[in-house]
C-alpha cells in the first residue's frame, strides 16, 4: 500500500512509520522544516510549510492518509497556531484526499475529545480536536472517501516527549528525585503502550473494508481502566526508586474525567489484541532512559 502520513516525526508517528516501512508499505510523509527525521529509510518526505502542497498526491495512487500531526499548546503556542495544526491542516488534507480519490482517511483522535468541554488541562487542544472531527465528517459527505477515527486512550512508551505525564513521572522516579508532588491519583485511565497502538493502525489498514462516505470510530485501549496512582506505584516499584511519592500534595484538576476507557470491541473484531502489559511497557520505558540518545 502507498500511505501518506502527517506527524511522522512525532512519538506515535515515528513508531508507526518504522512499522509501515518494515511491513513493506510505501510511505510518503509531510514534515515541517526543522523536524527531526532521524534518517529514516524508505520514507519520501515533503515540506509542510505555509499551506499544504499536493505534490505527494501526484506520486501515484495513495491508498490511505493517516493524520497524526497535532499541537497540544503545552509550549505556549498561540490559539491560531494550534487551530492551524489541529483543525485547518486535517481539513485541507481531507479535501486533497477527496480530490485525488483516496479511499481511506484515518484520523488520530484522543480520549480528551469527550463532549464539547473536553479536557480541563488542555481545553484549547481538546476543543480543536472535537471540532476537527466534525469538520472531517462534513468533508466526507457525498464523497468516495471513508473516514476512520482512531480514539486513543492514555498512550505511553519509549520516545515520548519528556514533559508529558508518563515520561515525566517515570523519569523522575528513575532518577530518584527526592520528592514527586502528585494529586491523589484517583482518576482512572486506560493505559496503552505505543506498540499496541501501532498494531491497531496496522489492523485497520489491513482488514478494514471502508465504504464511501462512511465514518467509523475505533477505541484504542485495553478496554479496562486503573487509577493513575497504580500506574505510578508500579513504575516506582519497577524502578526500585527512592523517590518519595507525595500523593495529595497537588490539588485535583477541576472537571477532570474520573474515568476513561476504550470501547475496543470493533477493533478486536478485526483481530487486534493488545500484547504489552503494564509492567513490560513500563520496563521498556524505563530502559529507554538509559539510552545515550535519550535526554
Amino acid at each position: 500500500m502507498t500511505i501518506l502520513v502527517t506527524g511522522a516525526t512525532g512519538f506515535l508517528g515515528s513508531h508507526l512509520v518504522d512499522s509501515l516501512v518494515a511491513n513493506g508499505h510505501r510511505v510518503l510523509a509531510y514534515a515541517r522544516p526543522g523536524a527531526s527525521r532521524n534518517q529514516r529509510q524508505g520514507v519520501a518526505w515533503f515540506p509542510l510549510e505555509a499551506g499544504i502542497e499536493d505534490r505527494p498526491f501526484s506520486q501515484g495512487q495513495i491508498d490511505a492518509v493517516i493524520h497524526m500531526a497535532t499541537c497540544y499548546g503545552r509550549a505556549g503556542e498561540s490559539v491560531p497556531l494550534l487551530l492551524e495544526a489541529n483543525l485547518l491542516l486535517p481539513v485541507l488534507l481531507a479535501n486533497l484526499a477527496v480530490r485525488f480519490k483516496v479511499p481511506l482517511f484515518i484520523n488520530t483522535d484522543t480520549y480528551f475529545n469527550q463532549g464539547d468541554e473536553g479536557y480541563s488541562l488542555l481545553p484549547d487542544y481538546s476543543l480543536s480536536k472535537h471540532h476537527a472531527l466534525h469538520w472531517l465528517k462534513r468533508c466526507m459527505v457525498g464523497t468516495s472517501l471513508g473516514l476512520v477515527n482512531m480514539r486513543l486512550e492514555h498512550m505511553y512508551g519509549p520516545g515520548d516527549r519528556p514533559e508529558k505525564f508518563c515520561p515525566y513521572v517515570l523519569r523522575a522516579m528513575a532518577r530518584h528525585e527526592p520528592e514527586l508532588p502528585l494529586t491523589t491519583g484517583e482518576q482512572r485511565r486506560d493505559f496503552i503502550h505505543v506498540d499496541d497502538v501501532v498494531t491497531a493502525f496496522l489492523a485497520v489498514l489491513e482488514n478494514w473494508k471502508c465504504t464511501a462516505g462512511e465514518t467509523v470510530q475505533f477505541g484504542v485501549g485495553w478496554g479496562t481502566s486503573m487509577p493513575i496512582r497504580d500506574f505510578i506505584t508500579t513504575g516506582h516499584h519497577l524502578a526500585a526508586s527512592r523517590t518519595k511519592l507525595q500523593f495529595g500534595a497537588l490539588p485535583s484538576r477541576p472537571a477532570d474525567f474520573s474515568e476513561s476507557r476504550a470501547d475496543n470491541g470493533s477493533l478486536r473484531h478485526l483481530g487486534w489484541i493488545p500484547r504489552t502489559d503494564l509492567e513490560n511497557g513500563i520496563r521498556q520505558t524505563l530502559a529507554s532512559f538509559q539510552s545515550p540518545s535519550h535526554p
